[in-house]
């Protein structure tokens, strides 16, 4: 069976920390999904939490669509919309509805997985409208009902699945990376740590029969895993910078494997090979990424030339960058994030980072 890589996109899973324990391949644990609560969330009433979350409830509902072909129509108009965290949400929410609906007959599975990889692809949007330092009570239960939302959608299209398609490469490699990314928040550590471990196992049975799949999806996901997993529970940083490299060789314009394979070098302390990765990762084209992916890349890419003090590279990864948001103006610049050394707003100086 052959999948159309336009069909199904590729998407960045959230850095991982990673510990120790085994668990299923394709399960989440059954205990209730750990909140993490803001300073002031804690300081609130019973009665005042209550009453966010009933105006959260009234704020994340998208319009009923009865119409399956409307529905559908709703749904490819709003699935990239990864510049609004709330339209993208409906998108994804009909795409799920869709799915439970039997509207996409039951074989026809490279669109119930390109539906799978619109969740997986939403809990990125989420995790980055998540505030830096400081979350009031009010955003942080939207994003936190958003995420149990996204988590419950996915993982019934996975169990839908499973029983008749778990013999699927690519459905293996779009379940896990769902399920590694629905751990990054509201899950207990040891959940989050027993998962990203049990799903390397059968991902590095897929790197080694087929690799290419899905755009090196695999490559990517062990690359990840191994650099942030802690090594005495096995982690394998130099490995890791061999799976990103073999990743990069099956998908030259894949940015995410360029971009994780530059964090590698700079966490091995290889300045001189993670600029030569960085000068390469800047003549990817544009064309192969969702236009707001590639600008966010670009901006973690600017803080890595910074940091490795290549002021000329970083000033051209800017002027791309710029030329993005000006072709496209509807998409989020992130210019409020506070984050030291990638790109974003120094919390000291009030300046931000890709300023030249």
């Amino acid at each position: 069976m052959i999948f159309n890589k336009n069909l199904l996109p590729i998407f960045t899973i959230v850095s991982m920390t990673l510990l120790s324990g085994q668990s299923s391949a394709l399960e989440l644990s059954d205990s209730p999904p750990k909140k993490s609560i803001s300073v002031q969330a804690q300081q609130i009433t019973p009665e005042q939490l209550e009453k966010i979350n009933q105006e959260v409830n009234k704020k994340i509902k998208c319009l009923p669509i009865n119409n399956e072909n409307d529905l559908e129509d709703k749904y490819q108009q709003l699935r990239n919309a990864k510049w609004d965290l709330s339209s993208m949400g409906c998108g994804v929410q009909y795409g799920a509805e869709l799915a439970e609906s039997g509207f996409f007959n039951f074989l026809e599975i490279e669109q119930q997985l390109t539906i799978l990889g619109d969740l997986t692809e939403y809990f990125s949007v989420i995790h980055k409208s998540y505030p830096t330092l400081y979350v009031p009570p009010e955003i942080k239960a939207e994003l936190d009902m958003r995420w149990d939302k996204n988590r419950a959608a996915g993982m019934a299209i996975i169990s839908r699945l499973e029983p008749y398609w778990w013999w699927l490469t690519e459905f293996k490699l779009l379940s896990h990376a769902f399920i590694l990314s629905a751990t990054q928040h509201l899950t207990e550590h040891k959940d989050f740590i027993r998962q990203s471990q049990s799903s390397l196992s059968e991902l590095n049975e897929i790197l080694e029969k087929k690799p290419e799949a899905l755009d090196a999806l695999a490559p990517l996901i062990v690359g990840q895993t191994l650099l942030a997993l802690p090594e005495f529970t096995g982690g394998d940083p130099i490995r890791a910078i061999e799976v990103l490299k073999q990743g990069i060789e099956l998908s030259p314009q894949n940015l995410n494997l360029h971009r994780w394979l530059i964090e590698a070098y700079v966490a091995e302390r290889e300045p001189e090979l993670a600029i030569d990765a960085l000068k390469k990762a800047a003549l990817v084209s544009a064309s192969h990424q969702h236009p707001q992916d590639h600008s966010d890349t670009l901006k973690e890419l600017v803080g890595f030339a910074l940091s490795l003090e290549q002021k000329e590279l970083a000033g051209y990864l800017k002027y791309q960058r710029k030329l993005i948001l000006e072709q496209n103006p509807a998409l989020q610049q992130r210019q409020e994030a506070a984050s030291l050394g990638h790109g974003g707003e120094n919390p000291i100086t009030g300046k931000h980072s890709d300023e030249l």
